[in-house]
């Protein structure tokens, strides 16, 4: 019998929720809104405007990361710049996608476990998703394949050199820098210029986008911790 109970414990400590606004949290269950398409409404109080951007940056970045998985590990198919799905390290940079995580790894293990078995030869993403996979069904009590079972007990009994394994992911990701100027994008449809004048003390959309990141990275999301400074982001064109 395997003991299952540490592995509860872990998919359950995973669980846990960043802590957010009740207006954040209601943004994001309606996204009709959320989009650089249609009129937005105007001369809103700063702090709402600034919710709102919140949780539109929150959406762009996981729409990152469902682009990234459709990709697969397939490196000359793969976009230039598009990072492949890897739910380790999607679970590092924040444990709240717990749900979304797994809704991918279950998919990726149902249609694609016998590819997955062969890339994970040469992807440590690949890899990671028939870990995640392989915990998820330990978890559940889910039978799982001859072939994946050899996986695991090979892994426990010697794990592969992770240097020597492709992460499936180019150095930059081009795509940041386009999200963060649908950011700008997103405040300016609200009114807001994109710069501020050098005299002047007004708000701009540069200055929005820039304090949303750094309060978004308070919070515990990740991805918005370097180069959203205002200088930074100025240099931009959404």
């Amino acid at each position: 019998m395997v003991d299952t109970s540490i592995l509860r414990h872990f998919l359950w400590r995973m669980s846990k929720k960043v802590s957010e606004s009740p207006l954040l949290a209601k943004m994001r269950m309606d996204r009709s809104d959320l989009s650089l398409i249609g009129a937005k409404p105007q001369d809103l109080p700063y702090s709402e405007l600034k919710e709102r951007l919140k949780a539109f940056m929150l959406q762009n970045e996981r729409m990152s990361m469902i682009m990234a998985f459709a990709e697969g590990a397939d490196k000359d198919q793969a976009s230039e710049g598009v990072k492949h799905f890897d739910p380790c390290e999607e679970f590092k940079k924040d444990e709240s996608r717990l749900e979304e995580i797994m809704m991918l790894v279950e998919h990726d293990m149902d249609l694609r476990e016998t590819e997955l078995l062969e890339e994970a030869q040469l992807h440590a993403a690949s890899y990671n998703v028939l870990l995640f996979g392989a915990a998820i069904k330990i978890v559940r009590g889910d039978q799982l394949s001859d072939d994946l079972k050899e996986l695991i007990v090979r892994h426990l009994i010697n794990p592969p050199d992770r240097s020597v394994l492709s992460k499936g992911r180019p150095k930059r990701d081009p795509l940041v820098d386009e999200r963060k100027g649908h950011a700008i994008k997103f405040a300016m449809l609200h009114g807001l210029r994109r710069t501020r004048n050098e005299v002047s003390s007004a708000d701009s959309a540069c200055d929005l986008v820039s304090e949303a990141a750094l309060e978004l990275s308070k919070m515990g999301h990740t991805g918005f911790e370097i180069g959203y400074g205002y200088e930074t982001l100025k240099r931009i064109k959404p």
